[in-house]
């Protein structure tokens, strides 16, 4: 089996499904001056099943309205045009996602684990000054390159399995001995071949050690939301540790354990809102 580098993994990401035309024009459209949120609605509704499903996840408990809405425009006024364009992206992205992993129980996990974390990250970012719809995306995509490694290059990550099993190791040690990099270096491409803002991409890269990343919040954010989600079990994953979970990072959130139980209770009362992101 040929060796494979991280130059090679990442000239192949233009094998994966493409984001839909309608994320990429909203995302430029958003980073501009002025934004209408007619123009937003407008190009959300270009995309008739995004739409819906953007309806759907408005009106489940992750965003806990008081009121049902029934339009992509009643939910940007109740809950924002950003909440709104960044629910957009995070469905976007399980869209081409998750569609991958319908026939494969692996991948199917690695995404639903994903989910958990999204909405941990979610929760979270209301105990900080992060934007929660950005702490969400980011968790979504935390174990993307993990997912990447499972479905394009499956020979090599059976090797990593192997490691991991025989070493009784974290997935990120093993991949290091096997492969000489990560996941978490992985998803740092991914996010950005997507176009997502490096701050994402940041996060992604450094969510295991987060100590290495000082002069990141959402980087600590995203590595309590996944050590809680393994906590959580969304699903039963017998590949990987539960994670160390970072005191440094604890305290650079000033999260209390209190406030880890709110949280994890709270997702809790989520997990029938992960369908919203299976297709």
């Amino acid at each position: 089996m040929t060796p494979l580098t991280l130059q090679a993994v990442a000239a192949d990401l233009v094998n994966l499904p493409a984001v839909p035309a309608v994320m990429t024009e909203l995302v430029g459209y958003l980073q501009g001056e002025d934004i209408d949120a007619k123009k937003v609605a407008h190009l959300i509704t270009r995309d008739p099943v995004l739409s819906a499903r953007c309806v759907n996840l408005a009106n489940s408990s992750v965003y806990g309205l008081n009121k049902r809405v029934s339009t992509i425009q009643d939910a940007i006024t109740v809950i924002g045009q950003q909440a709104v364009s960044t629910m957009v992206s995070s469905l976007a992205v399980a869209s081409r996602v998750a569609g991958m992993a319908t026939h494969d129980h692996a991948l199917k996990d690695i995404w639903i684990h994903s989910v958990c974390t999204a909405l941990c990250a979610r929760v979270l970012a209301r105990h900080t000054r992060l934007n929660p719809e950005t702490a969400f995306t980011t968790g979504l995509l935390h174990d993307i390159g993990k997912f990447v490694l499972a479905a394009r290059f499956k020979e090599h990550y059976a090797q990593v399995l192997v490691h991991q099993r025989a070493e009784d190791c974290r997935m990120a040690k093993a991949e290091k001995a096997v492969l000489g990099f990560t996941h978490a270096e992985i998803g740092a491409q991914v996010a950005d071949e997507w176009k997502f803002a490096p701050e994402v991409g940041r996060a992604v890269s450094g969510h295991h050690d987060p100590e290495q990343h000082p002069a990141s919040t959402l980087t600590s954010l995203i590595h309590v939301a996944n050590a809680l989600a393994h906590v959580l079990q969304f699903v039963d994953d017998k590949e990987d540790l539960a994670p160390r979970l970072s005191e440094y990072a604890l305290s650079r959130l000033s999260l209390e354990f209190d406030d880890l139980k709110a949280a994890m209770a709270t997702v809790e009362e989520q997990r029938g809102d992960v369908k919203h992101f299976m297709f």
